[in-house]
């Protein structure tokens, strides 16, 4: 027997692999479960990788039940109940805290979970710094408290 695209927990989100260590992410997350809920199946099920795959490509709750031919409700109440409540553990969070299904992906980039692009040092800062488009040109102050950025964007940032 031949098994299905959904057999396979990160199909059809498949590139959630390459910007984010997915499975550092699966094994964190996993504890955060246990953390969370002792009782249940150890590690993350495969509805809930393919759920959280989802939302690291950008899906909402509701783009994902259609990738997956599933009830929109089903989803978000599907992550309400187990994803955000450990993703709020794994980026110590207050319980509830996690409303917003953009939060999500934000908090574990911020804790870490994303993986720096392999291209030129302007992207990378780019992503770090939050520039619309690419760095052009950076300066440290003298005594290396502050970093100004110029972006492409029209843009010039402090950063402490």
């Amino acid at each position: 027997m031949i098994p299905s695209t959904l057999d396979r927990p990160e199909e059809p989100f498949a590139r959630a692999s390459k910007g984010w260590d997915i499975q550092k992410l699966y094994t964190d997350l996993a504890n955060a479960k246990k953390e969370f809920a002792p009782h249940t199946r150890r590690g993350l099920t495969p509805v809930e990788k393919r759920h959280l795959c989802g939302l690291l490509c950008g899906y909402s709750p509701a783009e994902i039940a259609v990738f997956l031919n599933k009830q929109i409700k089903g989803v978000e109440v599907d992550l309400s109940k187990t994803l955000y409540r450990y993703i709020e553990l794994l980026t110590n969070r207050p319980r509830n805290a996690l409303k917003n299904w953009r939060d999500a992906i934000d908090w574990l980039e911020i804790a870490g979970y994303k993986t720096q692009p392999k291209t030129s040092t302007g992207a990378i800062l780019k992503a770090t710094l939050h520039h619309s488009d690419r760095i052009l040109s950076a300066a440290i102050s003298p005594d290396g408290q502050f970093l100004a950025t110029g972006s492409e964007d029209s843009t010039v940032k402090i950063w402490s």
